[in-house]
């Protein structure tokens, strides 16, 4: 197997874990409410510490991977994030929860832009589309496994045994990620030929800030991307315990109500990275990434409407998933 296809199982298995962490404090967040005594206004200031500092940070954690390396970046972040996974086991209370779930963000925030990097420098333009498709359904594949390790875990000895074990889990990525990555120089002779094409092969593309705050398209995908995410996070943070709390599932059912919508994102992942780069090779890189981009932002945005007004429990559960079908992947570059 070629080193950048290991490499990509690596960001693979990270863009599981990364979900796995996140969403757990979801799956296990009104057993959390009851032993903790904690309101519903308390618990969404819980998940907002947590977005907050995950923000605030992308880029920070991007400008640190470009400018030190995402061998370290990456092994620091993984280190650093799986370590608060495991003290979110040992919160005591409202204060020490918030603490732990913003210095947890901090680390979280990195993930995203130093794996984009990472795949940037070892993946010509052409299949960059597939390789983050692999990546953001990888994630999303976590966020389905997610019940199915956290709940199993919570009804045997606690929930917080969930956070000790995945934080152990994170921990052994960033060591083994220390150990076996390299920059793309370090490759061999014909897997440099291979991403010859990749400007982080022969050097980083100058890119002033200057030029990138006074671009419209930049601001333009600044503000889809707000949008898209205020989405999102609803079922990266809320859906869980709305679909518990809200519309009356019981622990055994949540397993299942939970895993389905990220499977169908996990699907649809993976068939927008083929479709926009395929799109993008036949009508070229701006009519294959827009076309698809706005389809699924549309579709998705009609689905959640009809989840927000249609009653009954089965019927928001069928257009809360597909809504999560929409691709992640075809905003790249």
């Amino acid at each position: 197997m070629k080193r950048k296809n290991m490499i990509l199982a690596m960001l693979v298995i990270l863009g599981m874990v990364t979900f796995l962490d996140r969403i757990n404090i979801s799956v296990a967040g009104s057993s959390i409410m009851h032993d903790l005594d904690l309101s519903p206004a308390q618990w969404g200031w819980v998940q907002s510490a947590f977005i907050l500092s995950y923000g605030l940070m992308q880029i920070p954690m991007g400008a640190m991977g470009d400018r030190f390396g995402h061998r370290k970046i990456l092994a620091a972040i993984v280190l650093w994030w799986s370590l608060f996974t495991a003290f979110t086991g040992l919160a005591g209370g409202l204060m020490s929860l918030l603490v732990i779930r913003f210095m947890f963000g901090i680390g979280e925030a990195g993930s995203s832009p130093c794996s984009t990097g990472v795949i940037s420098r070892w993946f010509e333009k052409g299949e960059v589309g597939k390789a983050q498709g692999y990546v953001w359904a990888a994630s999303r594949m976590g966020g389905a496994l997610t019940p199915f390790v956290v709940i199993p875990v919570m009804m045997w000895v606690g929930w917080r045994s969930a956070f000790y074990l995945l934080g152990a889990l994170g921990i052994v990525w960033a060591i083994v990620w220390w150990l076996y990555y390299r920059n793309p120089g370090g490759a061999g002779v014909s897997e440099i030929s291979s991403i010859s094409g990749n400007s982080g092969a022969s050097g980083e593309a100058a890119l002033s800030w200057r030029s990138l705050l006074h671009s419209s398209q930049f601001w333009l995908l600044c503000a889809m991307y707000f949008f898209y995410a205020f989405g999102s996070w609803f079922f990266f943070s809320w859906f869980p315990t709305f679909m518990e709390l809200g519309r009356g599932f019981d622990k055994t059912e949540l397993t299942y109500a939970v895993a389905v919508p990220f499977v169908m994102s996990m699907i649809g992942n993976i068939a927008g990275g083929y479709l926009t780069d395929r799109l993008s090779k036949k009508y070229g890189i701006k009519v294959g990434r827009k076309a698809l981009g706005s389809t699924s932002l549309a579709v998705s945005s009609v689905c959640m409407f009809l989840a927000a007004f249609i009653p009954g429990k089965m019927a928001v559960f069928v257009f809360l998933s597909l809504l999560c079908c929409k691709p992640n992947n075809w905003f790249v570059f």
